[in-house]
C-alpha cells in the first residue's frame, strides 16, 4: 500500500464519532438518521454516515490548518459526522 500524506481517522475514532453524533448527520441542512436495519439479516445494521474532517486531512485540501499536528488532525475534536444519502 502506498504511503499517503493524509491524516485519516482510525476505526475506533470513526465509531466514537458516530456514537457522539447519535448516528445523526451533523449537517444542519440534513439531520438524517444514518443507521438502520438491513433487509438481509436481522442481527445486522446498515450505517450510511462517515466521519469527516473539519479542517483538511492533507496539505492543499480545503480548510487545511498548518498549525495542527497530525495527532490533532485525527482527534475527536476534529470531526464532523455526515450522512450519505442513499437514492
Amino acid at each position: 500500500m502506498a504511503k499517503t500524506n493524509r491524516d485519516n481517522f482510525r476505526a475506533p475514532i470513526v465509531s466514537k464519532v458516530a456514537e457522539r453524533a447519535g448516528y445523526i448527520c451533523s449537517n444542519p441542512n440534513c439531520n438524517r438518521i444514518t443507521v438502520g436495519p438491513t433487509n438481509n439479516d436481522m442481527n445486522k445494521s446498515t450505517k450510511t454516515g462517515i466521519a469527516s474532517h473539519i479542517c483538511a486531512a492533507s496539505t492543499g485540501g480545503p480548510r487545511y490548518d498548518m498549525s495542527q499536528t497530525p495527532q490533532e488532525r485525527v482527534s475527536l475534536m476534529q470531526f464532523g459526522y455526515v450522512g450519505l444519502a442513499l437514492f
